[in-house]
């Protein structure tokens, strides 16, 4: 019996082990033969992924295979890596074993061909290019992590790197665990390594701080640039500056840290650096090529191993804020050691001021914090060496310059395209004295080799002799493209990601790529070898570097990166002025190619015109840097930041105020004439008539039918007619109703369904029927509905006369229906949200809109009021704060230009610029701030013309009120008033600070002077008694104008929800309506067709589409679309451009009103550069007067220097008044021909019609 039953044990062991043993050598892929196909051709349970995803590169389709059954086929038309992927589950800690049959063909042996992968990993079978027709087989073993739970299985044509073209069929794919590995098959790691731990919506959260850090960074150099002339003939003694460089390299770090934790860096180069660390901390040096694919030499590896050391030590998980930071900190690390060298090689060259200029230019650099803390590369870690290696030339210690070039070299080979700064360092040497310098050329050369001979032997021990080189040629050629991203030449002439043998002119795009390279290498070496001076090595290297990065093929974003600090060098070696501009035009271009290319990995079509604008810019900062090179190596003429004499600080302001604007009586010239007026006054009538013109139907339905749900109203014509059309004019309540039809009135049929929505209300819509019929019935379905009138229309198009309808109110203002519904007789855009909400104001009911402070809607519902409820009735007020624009601009440019010529050409822009007449005539709150913001810095910059010390005081505050006043207003309209009341608050103090400086300046005067002429005695005395009392006064007034008064409009445009008789209408609920729109537009991430970034606003790219029409006739367009004039938009950029460079350059301390117009800019446009939320070009419409202003302010200059100035102006008040009148009919809704309509298509973006 007990034998039995040992028997019968161990049967059923056996049968419980059979399922085991069945399901180790199960195959875990599903639909490995791909038999099973879904509607689009796709295998069932496998999904599509290519670098360049479109259609015209890559494909895939299914065809019979030679055995009848599905086998599966990739085409890459072009260089690509293109696969097909399926997710697995797997166990942990376990090897598998992965195979798939493989036919390929037409693929290029040089790079990777058909295989079968990992993606996420570095696990790859052997590839095949051509399989010459033949089926052969592709299979790697590897073990999973020890956790790990899936894999992602990948057939595939191309890698990581290794972009190719050609055929791959694949079929019997199978994946299978195993339990040893056969002898001849290396182990590879199947460890997954994810980018990050945080969900998408928190990565996706990271990549929106982006923008912000990349703003504060440029910025910061803007404010570095402007300390450059703040230094000019400033030389602190060393020791006095320490504690401020240990600053600024303690902040930039610590700002480093937070943005490597904060930031996922760019995929696919963190997924390699984690696993190369991984793998080399794992198997070591020896084997670590043998795992898988890299295309790093063996340098920067030990880095990478020591970090998966670490990392594996301290149990951090790749991808977490640990591991980021862990992988950044060598970047991070090299950026300051970089600026602790740069520090320490100015000193040593007697400019320590200028040395720590330097450095915090460094610390501070977009692209620097673009590229070692957001993306995660290693440019800093090599731009470390080579400034190393500058070093030692510049120490003449050739033997450590050669040992550290070795090991640049070995870190990144493009080390290489800066090896003429070791041809130049030595050549020197030799010209110097000939056998010492070749003696130490060939020890250079030795130690050089050595040193790359030492990094590599650990790692090629195993590997054939020739390994290193063939490493080093397939990294320097792979991505064979006329530019990889890179904004350059070949981008400008359509190359990104275009392959290098395309013909271009006769020639290919590597030809000229070529050409381009002998050149700048060429050009480098003769200034270097005319010059024959150290300090001009990092120049003309700069100059190599940037020319092909700028004319050569295969280029990526970051290959100007290390240029960048040559150029940084050279600036402190020269002290020449231009170099430093050279260094901040390049270090912002290579940001913003940077940060396009981490944000979206290519350059997106909606990224097109950035990118050939700042394509454009870099050639024409290479050209600028041939003929700064040319000065300084040929001509020897430097062109030094000049040192000014610095006189006391008493002596200088004194000097510019005394006497001042009131006391000369030079505000005489302020005042406005007659012949001001009647310019003013034609000005403003001919915009009021272009802008009231068809601004919309002064009438509009207005007795309503309210019909709750089971209601019915029945519409009897007096006899049966053919009904092609019935027409309705909707109130507020959401709900569904149907529309019946009936020849008896018993039998009813063609019932269509309706919903009333949010965009269905005070417009007509239109129901398209093709019935014959006497009796029309309306059933409320779901909730209620309020209808104003309903209206049916025949065949001929017609409006049928109704002989009765059972609903009252339905059908009795018939002699205003339409014929056709359009913008003039009903709502378009945003008004069916602010016009209704002013309606709802009027009514005493509960808003609807509430995303923005209420003012303007309560300007809407005054204009309601008076109008009633029509089209011009809620486009009345803000059309006339569009007209009102017009004289507050001509008071401002009058105010600020003196001049009537200039006064009039500044409104002039104003009146004829596009976005003011689309925006103003459309009903929504966007008009009430603009002409608040106007009006607000009109009054602060007429304050500054007051005269602080010989006014009387009581005469300074109305401007000052009435700042504050339209300050106020503006907010309560919308929160771009805030914007401008922060750039108003740096008028004020700016202001302020002077009268204080003033005040400082003349106690001075009358303390250290002994001297004085009783005129200027009196003058002093005169501040010094006046000041404290005043400038008391004035602050605790600006408390009142500035504080108090516009918080009280603020919490008074609420006036109308505090007196709804309702629950939750308190004070509480007003400040929870705050705490709700700024959680709103923080949100706001719903993609728009027709939205916009912030730098596409000046360049007038993207245009807003309003309205277009669907019932013109044949050859007709009505549209309305919202963008700048060109002339005034464009214009206006340059200007700006101009205004900011004579600011920087310093002659804003003569002439304020270049920095007002370029804060009063700042202030406006600024603050959307940070904002996160989806923007539209309208956004910019606050910024348009200050371009303007900037257009005049050089327009002024160029009138008194040039004699051709008056008729340059007066042209190009023409082309502004052609062009309003060419696109008025697109920004009015006015119809116009088709053909009109294709001549206003300027650009592809814009969309009109």
């Amino acid at each position: 019996m007990k034998n039995k039953i040992v028997v019968m044990g161990l049967t059923l062991l056996l049968l419980m082990m059979l399922p085991l043993g069945v399901l180790a050598g199960e195959n875990l892929i599903s639909n490995g033969n791909f038999s099973q196909l879904d509607d689009s051709g796709l295998p069932v349970g496998w999904t599509y992924a290519a670098w360049n995803s479109e259609e015209t590169v890559s494909t895939y389709w299914t065809e019979t295979g030679e055995d009848g059954g599905t086998v599966v086929r990739l085409e890459n038309f072009s260089e690509n890596d293109a696969r097909l992927e399926q997710q697995v589950a797997v166990k942990g800690n376990s090897l598998y074993h992965i195979s798939a049959r493989v036919k390929a063909e037409g693929g290029d042996p040089n790079f990777i061909g058909a295989n079968i992968s990992v993606s996420d990993t570095l696990a790859v079978s052997g590839d095949w290019t051509d399989t010459d027709g033949q089926w052969e087989t592709v299979e790697l073993y590897g073990k999973t992590g020890f956790f790990q739970s899936s894999m992602v299985v990948a057939l595939r044509v191309g890698y990581y790197g290794q972009e190719n073209l050609g055929s791959a069929w694949f079929d019997d794919v199978v994946v299978e665990k195993v339990d040893s590995v056969p002898a001849g098959f290396d182990v590879q790691s199947l460890k997954d390594v994810p980018v990050s731990a945080s969900s998408s919506d928190e990565e996706r959260e990271g990549a929106d701080w982006i923008p912000m850090q990349t703003f504060v960074a440029g910025a910061f150099i803007v404010l570095l640039l402007a300390a450059m002339y703040r230094l000019r003939g400033v030389n602190a003694e060393e020791k006095k500056l320490r504690p401020v460089l240990l600053a600024v390299l303690t902040a930039a770090t610590a700002l480093r840290i937070g943005l490597a934790a904060t930031n996922t860096g760019y995929e696919t180069d963190i997924n390699c650096f984690t696993a190369w660390g991984q793998i080399a901390a794992n198997v070591g040096p020896a084997n670590f090529y043998s795992e898988g694919f890299c295309d790093y030499p063996p340098g920067y590896l030990y880095v990478l191993g020591l970090q998966g050391l670490i990392g594996n030590l301290l149990n951090l998980t790749p991808g977490s804020a640990a591991y980021l930071v862990l992988l950044k900190l060598p970047a991070i690390a090299s950026d300051a050691a970089i600026c602790y060298l740069l520090y320490r090689m100015g000193c040593r060259a007697g400019k320590p001021s200028w040395a720590l200029l330097a450095a915090a230019a460094w610390a501070m650099m977009p692209a620097a914090l673009l590229d070692s803390a957001m993306w995660g590369q290693i440019d800093s870690v090599l731009a470390l060496l080579i400034l190393l290696v500058l070093d030692a030339f510049l120490q003449n210690n050739t033997k450590r310059a050669a040992l550290l070039y070795g090991i640049a070299v070995m870190v990144k080979p493009q080390a290489l395209m800066l090896g003429t700064i070791m041809l130049c360092g030595y050549a020197l040497e030799v010209i110097e004295n000939p056998k010492k310098g070749l003696k130490d050329l060939g020890i250079g050369i030795a130690l050089c080799v050595a040193a790359m001979a030492v990094i590599a032997l650990p790692f090629v021990i195993k590997q054939p002799f020739s390994f290193i080189f063939e490493k080093f040629f397939s990294t320097m050629s792979s991505y064979q493209y006329a530019t990889v991203n890179a904004l350059n030449l070949f981008y400008l002439l359509g190359g990104n990601w275009a392959a290098q043998d395309t013909a271009f002119l006769g020639l290919t795009y590597q030809a000229w790529g070529t050409i381009g390279l002998v050149l700048s290498v060429a050009g480098g070496l003769a200034f270097f070898f005319i010059s024959r001076e150290k300090r001009a090595i990092p120049l003309t290297t700069a100059l190599v570097l940037i020319g092909a990065f700028c004319l050569g093929v295969r280029m990526h974003e970051r290959y100007m990166y290390p240029a960048l600090l040559l150029l940084l060098l050279a600036a402190l070696l020269y002290g020449d002025k231009r170099i430093w501009w050279t260094f901040a035009g390049f270090s912002l271009t290579n940001a913003v190619n940077i940060y396009i290319v981490l944000q979206n990995e290519h350059i997106l079509e909606e990224n097109r015109y950035l990118g050939i604008f700042i394509a454009a810019l870099n050639l024409l900062l290479l050209f600028y840097l041939i003929e700064v090179c040319f000065d300084l190596c040929v001509k020897k003429k430097i062109q030094p930041v000049e040192p000014e004499r610095i006189e006391p600080l008493h002596r200088q302001v004194l000097g510019a105020r005394l006497p001042d604007a009131a006391q000369s009586g030079d505000r005489a010239s302020f005042r406005m004439t007659k012949k001001d007026y009647l310019l003013m006054a034609a000005l403003t009538i001919v915009y009021a008539v272009t802008a009231f013109y068809q601004l919309g139907d002064t009438v509009a339905p207005q007795t309503l039918w309210d019909g709750k749900e089971g209601d019915s109203a029945v519409i009897d014509l007096g006899s049966v007619q053919e009904i092609s059309q019935f027409r309705y004019y909707g109130e507020i309540p959401y709900g569904d109703f149907d529309i019946s039809f009936s020849a008896d009135g018993v039998s009813w049929s063609g019932t269509q369904e309706q919903s009333v929505g949010v965009h269905d209300m005070f417009k007509w819509h239109t129901v398209e029927a093709d019935d014959s019929a006497r009796y029309v019935r309306l059933d409320v379905t779901n909730k209620e509905i309020k209808l104003f009138e309903a209206a049916l229309f025949g065949a001929d198009g017609s409006r049928l006369s109704i002989a009765s309808c059972t609903a009252e109110n339905l059908t009795d203002e018939q002699d205003i229906v339409p014929d056709q519904p359009s913008y003039m007789n009903g709502m378009y855009f945003d008004e069916v949200y602010h016009g209704r909400t002013a309606y709802e104001q009027l009514h005493n009911m509960e808003w609807y809109e509430n995303t923005h402070p209420p003012l303007g809607k309560v300007f809407i519902s005054w204009s309601i009021a008076l109008f009633g409820m029509t089209p011009f009735g809620w486009r009345f007020a803000g059309t006339l704060a569009g007209v009102l624009m017009v004289p507050a601009m001509y008071f401002l440019c009058k105010l600020l230009f003196r001049k009537t010529p200039f006064a009039f050409l500044g409104t002039f822009l104003m009146t004829f610029d596009f976005m003011h007449l689309a925006q103003t005539r459309l009903g929504t709150i966007d008009s009430y701030p603009v002409l608040f913001i106007i009006l607000e810095f009109y009054f602060m910059m007429r304050y500054a013309y007051h005269s602080f010390y010989h006014e009387k005081f009581w005469k300074t505050l109305p401007s000052l009120f009435l700042s504050g006043l339209f300050m106020g207003l503006g907010m309560a309209s919308k929160w771009i008033g805030i914007y401008a009341a922060v750039g108003l608050a740096v008028l004020f103090f700016t202001i302020f600070g002077t009268r204080t400086k003033e005040y400082i300046a003349a106690r001075r005067e009358l303390a250290e002077e002994k001297t004085l002429s009783a005129e200027r005695r009196a003058q002093c005395e005169n501040i010094t008694s006046k000041y404290p009392k005043r400038a008391l006064w004035t602050i605790l007034c600006c408390v009142l104008f500035f504080v108090v008064i516009p918080l009280g409009i603020y919490i008074g445009s609420y006036y109308q929800f505090l007196r709804i008789d309702a629950p939750h209408h308190g004070l509480k609920e007003v400040w929870n309506y705050q705490l709700y729109m700024f959680n709103y537009h923080k949100g706001v991430f719903e993609s728009h067709p027709f939205e916009s970034s912030w730098w596409q606003w000046p360049l007038d790219i993207r245009n807003i589409w309003y309205y277009v029409s669907d019932s013109m006739p044949q050859g007709w367009v009505s549209s309305i679309s919202a963008l700048g004039n060109p002339a005034v938009w464009w214009t206006g950029l340059g200007c700006l451009i101009w205004c900011v460079v004579r600011a920087v350059q310093g002659y804003g301390k003569r002439d304020k009103r270049i920095w007002w117009v370029v804060i009063g800019f700042a202030a406006n446009f600024l603050p959307w550069v940070l904002v996160p939320r989806v923007t539209f070009v309208y956004h910019y419409f606050a910024s348009v007067p200050f371009i303007i202003l900037a257009t005049v302010l050089f327009f002024e200059d160029l009138y008194d220097k040039k004699t051709w100035a008056k008729p340059v102006i007066i042209g190009f008040m023409v082309l502004v008044v052609a062009l309003y009148a060419l696109f008025y009919p697109v920004l009015t809704g006015i119809p116009m021909t088709s053909f009109h309509a294709s001549l206003l298509k300027w650009l592809p973006s814009w969309t009109l019609y």
